[in-house]
């Protein structure tokens, strides 16, 4: 219930920030993930890319024009990343779903062609919080450790770059992202992981002036 809180103060944190601009774009957007991470062994610096699963990204943007071509973009978003593996002990098949709250700050370059449709390039740093999180082992379900004190378990802070391109065809916005995780999401001292997100969405925007 408290992130339930935290993403109605953050909306309103952004909406009360946004008086007194002229125009703005609201977008209720919603698409699919393709998930993965890749985990880096500390002691011999290699990597390994573990399985993707699909997940689900909705929410509310906030796009405001500074110019013709240039937008700045912000927004919450309920985002869930993860990934999957097999464990080598014992062969059994592991699945991980992590459901993030994500704080996204974008910079957008547009350009049109008589208005409509309109192409556009975006790229800009994410902030992510875990609110929840699911641990599937062949089948049997259970929650997802967050306890920093567990040896493997899960940081509940992710922060990441994220860059995309996509079309406007008003009221119509979609666009296909990719977010690389710059912080190490795992307790463990012997590895490190970073989630790695493809992402595809709708957004149906408005026009608002603040």
């Amino acid at each position: 219930m408290k992130y339930f809180y935290i993403t109605i103060f953050l909306l309103t944190f952004l909406s009360t920030s946004l008086t007194g601009l002229a125009q703005v774009r609201i977008g209720y957007t919603f698409g699919l993930n393709q998930a993965k991470a890749t985990i880096k062994d500390k002691a011999s610096n290699t990597s390994v890319s573990l399985k993707s699963i699909l997940g689900l990204r909705a929410g509310v943007s906030m796009q405001v024009p500074a110019s013709e071509s240039f937008s700045l973009i912000t927004g919450v978003f309920l985002n869930q990343k993860g990934f999957e593996f097999t464990d080598t002990g014992s062969g059994e098949d592991v699945e991980i779903k992590i459901h993030y709250l994500s704080l996204p700050i974008l910079a957008q370059i547009g350009m049109s062609f008589r208005k409509n449709p309109r192409l556009f390039i975006d790229a800009g740093p994410v902030i992510s919080i875990a609110a929840s999180g699911r641990v599937k082992v062949d089948g049997q379900k259970g929650d997802l450790d967050f306890n920093s004190d567990h040896e493997g378990s899960i940081k509940r802070l992710d922060l990441g770059f994220t860059f995309g391109a996509g079309v406007e065809i008003d009221p119509i916005k979609i666009r296909l992202s990719y977010e690389a995780g710059l912080a190490n999401i795992s307790n463990s001292t012997e590895a490190s992981l970073r989630n790695r997100v493809f992402s595809l969405t709708l957004a149906y925007q408005i026009e608002r002036a603040f």
